[in-house]
């Protein structure tokens, strides 16, 4: 386990398998899907889309992220510099 401002990846234990954010994210940095491992790799994020926010599991596979199930969620906002600023 990992708590840090992951908006740059952690590099320190790649690639990794499984990652689960915990924090209310606006979109996926390239360095997550970059860090994951393949063909089993997951990312599990809570996006704000329109208002609502889903926490989403994507898998990998050869194209990129896809997600395989959702629920609705509620999360603090990503911070630091992956934060989303709104007008």
């Amino acid at each position: 386990m990992v708590l840090a401002d992951a908006e740059d990846g952690v590099p320190g234990g790649v690639p990794y398998d499984r990652i689960i954010i915990t924090a209310g994210a606006w979109d996926i940095p390239p360095a997550w899907i970059a860090q994951l491992s393949s063909p089993k790799g997951r990312l599990v994020v809570p996006l704000r889309m329109r208002g609502l926010t889903r926490s989403i599991a994507f898998d990998l596979d050869g194209s990129g992220l896809v997600s395989r199930d959702y629920c609705l969620a509620r999360f603090v906002p990503v911070r630091g510099d992956g934060a989303y600023r709104s007008r």
